[in-house]
């Protein structure tokens, strides 16, 4: 794919990297428009889009991204020399590895009683949830179909739903006996789902094992992906003492 179309042609890969109609289409950069030397004069012009569903298609979407690679590399290294400006296709590929990829977090391979593909699920958004089965148009109703109060979306699964009471109690009460109390008054709602998802950085590796484990016990334990059978949990009262103690410790709305 060209890198700049200037009036010299410079600064790109070979062209029989990609086929010429799919370059062709690319709108001039700001410097081709311009005609000053600019700070940004490497960055392509998008297409307007009026719609969504445009602003979000390939090219648009694509010129935004090599924009944002420019603008990214001109703040680490302070110069205008950019990514964009790479001579070859193994130079781009090997410097976009080393300064742009971050390194996958090992949490991820963890799998408790095959909890790690919903774990995944859940942090892409593509789970069976009815929020986000919802967002991806496959579904006309985001409810969740277990207490139809609101949308099911993660944070509803993972904090308020009480078809989950008794899975979230043991999960809750997991995290307290292992956090100290300073970290658990500075829990939220958010920062609970945080850290169901991705751990916590500010946390040791071994503590952050043990976070993911509780997460993926949650998910096995709840049933709510398993398509055979039913969520574990009827819709019953949370038992009083345990109720006491969430409350106290995270102030979480469960009804």
């Amino acid at each position: 794919m060209e890198l700049s179309k200037n009036a010299h042609n410079e600064n790109r890969l070979d062209d029989l990297l990609v086929q010429p109609y799919l370059y062709e289409l690319l709108p001039g950069t700001v410097g081709d428009r311009s005609g000053y030397v600019l700070r940004n004069a490497g960055k392509i012009d998008n297409v307007k889009s009026r719609l969504i569903v445009s602003y979000n298609s390939f090219i648009p979407k694509t010129i935004r991204d090599w924009n944002t690679l420019f603008i990214a590399f001109w703040d680490i290294e302070h110069t205008s020399t950019s990514l964009q400006n790479v001579g070859t296709l193994d130079s781009f590929k090997a410097r976009y590895k080393k300064e742009y990829l971050k390194t996958p977090n090992p949490l991820y391979k963890l799998d408790i009683d095959g909890g790690n593909i919903h774990h995944t699920r859940l942090r892409l958004g593509l789970s069976h949830l009815r929020a986000h089965l919802f967002s991806h148009n496959l579904i006309d109703n985001p409810i969740c179909q277990f207490c139809n109060i609101e949308p099911e979306t993660t944070e509803h699964y993972i904090i308020r739903c009480p078809t989950y009471n008794g899975v979230r109690v043991r999960f809750l009460m997991s995290i307290a006996n292992l956090l100290e109390p300073q970290y658990i008054a500075s829990l939220d709602d958010n920062k609970i789902v945080d850290i169901f998802l991705d751990g916590d950085d500010t946390l040791d590796f071994k503590v952050n094992k043990q976070l993911f484990t509780m997460a993926q016990t949650f998910l096995v334990d709840s049933k709510r992906f398993n398509t055979r059978i039913s969520p574990v949990d009827s819709i019953i009262p949370m038992p009083h003492t345990q109720h006491c103690i969430i409350i106290l410790f995270y102030n979480l709305p469960f009804f």
